[in-house]
């Protein structure tokens, strides 16, 4: 005859569930810091003439970032990132 248990109330599935909520927490920060980043490195990038190096430290950031965004704009690929939907930012962070 089948035990019913319930995972739910077991410590190891409640630990388990504590772990993923911060780290979705944490990956979610993480993309929020990156969007507004990328919309500071194209604001920059509009606003002056600033050498790449001086953009990355200013938003603290590899320079090579701003190398990427200052050539998808440049190119025509990337409108500006605060212009972007949901399905854009999906897409470069899925990437």
């Amino acid at each position: 005859m089948p035990q019913l248990f319930d995972i739910t109330t077991s410590i190891l599935y409640q630990e388990g569930m504590e772990k993923g909520m911060e780290k979705g927490m944490e990956k979610g920060m993480e993309k929020g810091a990156m969007k507004k980043s990328l919309i500071l490195i194209a604001n920059l990038l509009g606003m002056a003439e600033m050498p790449s190096e001086q953009i990355a430290q200013i938003v603290g950031v590899e320079k090579e970032l701003v190398s990427l965004v200052k050539t998808k704009l440049d190119a025509g690929e990337w409108t500006h990132p605060d212009q972007w939907s949901e399905d854009q930012w999906a897409a470069y962070f899925g990437r």
